[in-house]
């Protein structure tokens, strides 16, 4: 059993944005079974490093997870466990979504969850829920930019923090 910070990951709105000007350098592009994706390479780098340096269990938790594996090649990752596969409808996946931050926390695992769509807000009655625990850091950027350098140095301090030695 560990303590490491189990951050849930999505794609749409959060890596693959319309903008990324909020990063240094240029974007990247690419078409992976016919969808268009656009991120900046430095993201993907500081999430590489996260799961990498061993302060955070990054796992997929995106309509994408049936493709990891091309997301994972294609970024140059580390293999990701999905949290869920699916061939069904967003709202499906929305549920599947919750009930994956619900099981982290329920493994007493301090939680980041970064999704445009279903994070929930600080004062929704599932936002109070999810921050009860009080190891739990969402993250619901804007659909079009996705996350921030702002938002790593977040996730990074929130790791930091959090990340204990594992427990026998």
């Amino acid at each position: 059993m560990t303590n490491l910070p189990v951050w849930l990951l999505d794609v749409d709105g959060v890596i693959n944005v319309d903008r990324t000007d909020a990063w240094e350098g240029s974007h990247q592009e690419a078409v992976v079974h016919g969808f268009r994706l656009r991120w900046a390479p430095a993201l993907i780098d500081q999430i590489r490093l996260l799961h990498t340096s061993k302060l955070a269990e990054v796992k997929w938790c995106t309509t994408w997870c049936g493709l990891h594996s091309e997301l994972e090649q294609l970024w140059q990752l580390p293999k990701f466990e999905p949290t869920f596969i699916i061939d069904s409808s967003a709202r499906i996946a929305g549920e599947m979504k919750l009930e994956a931050a619900r099981r982290v926390l329920a493994e007493q695992r301090p939680l980041i969850w970064t999704d445009d769509m279903e994070v929930p807000t600080r004062r929704s009655a599932l936002g109070r829920e999810l921050h009860a625990a009080g190891r739990t850091l969402l993250i619901r950027p804007h659909w079009a930019s996705g996350l921030s350098p702002a938002d790593l140095e977040r996730i990074t301090n929130f790791c930091r923090e959090h990340t204990l030695q594992p427990v026998d």
